[in-house]
């Protein structure tokens, strides 16, 4: 009699049957605080988070043990604000789309509904410039500020590497779905906004003076998660399938 190969079970035993984890597809929403820095500063004013906008996220997590493979895409806008006393302006608009790879770690041990993940990714971050610069409509005349010309904003499209860091905390309900929250700090390098105000000084109005304010993609996203988990046969599961299987090939022999 010749011996019959149970091809499924050879499959699951030396692929399917060395998975022993789940992968898990959550979408996300949140909004986003977007800031702005000084590449010339401006007399007595500080940089500042703006929040304006929110996040539409998607995402895919691939866990093994403890340690977790963490895949994203995100969009959203950003603006690049400028304050003067009263008064402020908005730089050019740009719309943000970020893919993230990176690793997470569940502080919880895995059985546990509950999970705790830091997380550590690098985005290759894509910004592309779209609308104007807007505020109030009258030139800036006091009490600090002065300005000497209108406010100018250059915007422009770029690509840019951004590393950041976050933590997701949330819980397993239904053996399948997840639902939770997560905050994410996004550092950008490179502008792709700039915000130019030229003006005096109440103290000094003899001296005509230039400040840049610039948006780089720097800030703080948060929001809400909803997961869907997908299980796939444990290598004991598989292991014993395959057994079970092998032993009634050999029983036919005979």
């Amino acid at each position: 009699m010749k011996k019959k190969i149970n091809l499924s079970l050879i499959f699951c035993y030396l692929l399917i049957g060395k998975i022993s984890f789940s992968q898990t597809l959550f979408i996300g929403w949140g909004p986003v605080r977007e800031y702005t820095s000084q590449q010339n500063r401006m007399i007595n004013s500080k940089d500042y988070f703006f929040s304006s906008h929110t996040q539409k996220l998607l995402g895919f997590e691939y866990p093994k043990e403890k340690w977790s493979l963490l895949l994203s895409i995100a969009t959203y806008d950003f603006s690049t604000m400028m304050r003067l006393s009263d008064s402020w302006f908005q730089g050019f608009d740009a719309k943000i789309t970020r893919g993230d790879i990176g690793l997470t770690y569940n502080l919880l041990k895995t059985k546990n509904r509950l999970f705790i993940k830091p997380f550590v990714v690098l985005g290759l971050q894509y910004t592309k410039k779209q609308g104007g610069y807007w505020g109030e409509p009258s030139p800036v005349m006091g009490p600090d500020y002065f300005e000497t010309e209108a406010p100018i904003s250059v915007g422009r499209n770029n690509f840019q590497l951004v590393p950041s860091l976050g933590l997701r905390v949330g819980v397993k309900f239904l053996k399948r779905l997840e639902f939770g929250a997560s905050v994410q700090g996004v550092y950008g390098t490179k502008a792709f906004n700039r915000l130019y105000f030229r003006y005096y000084y109440k103290d000094d109005p003899g001296t005509n003076r230039i400040a840049i304010f610039e948006g780089k993609g720097t800030g703080i996203v948060t929001g809400l998660f909803l997961g869907v988990n997908r299980h796939t046969a444990r290598n004991s599961d598989c292991e014993q399938k395959a057994g079970q299987g092998l032993l009634r090939q050999e029983g036919s022999l005979y």
